[in-house]
């Protein structure tokens, strides 16, 4: 499977690769998606343009914690 940016349906969806016929999973939703990246340890990264922030994402638990933030009173600790 692969992950994209959705920016029609505000969404990060995951792609099946090779059953074109399986559902895509929306990951996060209400999303202004303009960029994702995955770290060595699988953890998603996604950049918000509306909001102006990068939030990381752990497979599994989608809630997300803000790591990066025009204002930095929202930022997280990264660990």
């Amino acid at each position: 499977s692969f992950v994209v940016c959705n920016d029609i349906e505000k969404q990060v969806e995951k792609w099946p690769r090779f059953n074109k016929t399986a559902p895509r999973e929306v990951l996060v939703h209400d999303i202004s998606c303009s960029g994702l990246y995955f770290d060595s340890q699988h953890r998603l990264y996604v950049s918000d343009s509306m909001n102006r922030t990068v939030t990381r994402y752990e497979m599994g638990n989608m809630t997300g914690v803000i790591v990066a933030a025009e204002n930095d009173t929202d930022v997280q600790n990264m660990t």
